[in-house]
């Protein structure tokens, strides 16, 4: 119980040291809502098809962009930092820091989709289905588990700046090649063969509706998890 407190209470610290910054209050909450409403009224054709592919698109770009640029670089940050070596020294154990961080995350993330969920169903005449929603709470969790150790990767062997240079070079390949506004059976042949090797291309995919991608979204957490943990022990030596 002590511990779940412990976790709880980093999360609620975590939750609203972020709200006082404005640059993530912009970036994980307005940004993403205002993309939303002009991407609608812009691309607005009444039909249920296109609305779920513009909310789930925009749900996908929010999930990805939050868990790779608010996890591996600050990891990192911690690391080079020597934060680590100071939470490490608390008496309440690191662990329960990292899981409120974590879910401090999740939080901020959900509040941001039940915000665009709301415009879609009031402005755009969608409500997601209970379904639906499901698949989006779903998404998050495993959205937020592969991105994060995707990122901790990316960033296990650089400085604090060039890690965040590598993400975001991966992060606009992804976003754009993915299907996130734009379906992937348009994109050329070249393109979709890419396409299909990215972890936002299937996690996009699961997020509208198929459900068999949960299996590559698992891999892809095996993967990356696998090579963090490696990266980790090599790191040690």
């Amino acid at each position: 119980m002590k511990s779940l407190k412990s976790v709880i209470y980093f999360s609620y610290l975590q939750s609203v040291s972020s709200f006082r910054i404005k640059e993530v209050l912009f970036a994980t909450i307005i940004f993403p809502v205002i993309l939303f409403v002009i991407f609608g009224y812009l691309f607005q054709t009444n039909t249920g098809q296109s609305n779920i592919f513009l909310l789930t698109g925009i749900i996908g770009m929010v999930v990805a962009s939050d868990s790779l640029f608010a996890v591996g670089p600050v990891f990192n940050a911690y690391k080079q930092n020597n934060v680590l070596k100071f939470l490490q020294n608390l008496p309440v154990n690191i662990i329960y820091h990292f899981l409120g961080y974590f879910l401090s995350r999740i939080f901020v993330m959900l509040l941001t989709i039940t915000i665009i969920c709301s415009i879609s169903a009031i402005f755009f005449s969608y409500p997601p289905t209970m379904k639906e929603i499901f698949t989006f709470l779903l998404g998050v969790i495993l959205g937020q588990i592969l991105f994060s150790f995707m990122s901790l990767v990316l960033t296990s062997f650089t400085k604090v700046e060039g890690g965040r240079i590598i993400i975001s070079s991966i992060y606009t390949i992804m976003l754009f090649l993915s299907g996130t506004f734009i379906p992937i059976e348009k994109m050329g042949k070249p393109v979709l063969i890419i396409s299909n090797m990215l972890p936002l291309t299937h996690f996009l995919l699961f997020l509208r509706g198929s459900y068999i991608y949960i299996f590559a979204l698992i891999g892809w957490i095996i993967l990356f998890g696998g090579m963090f943990a490696l990266v980790s022990k090599y790191s040690q030596r």
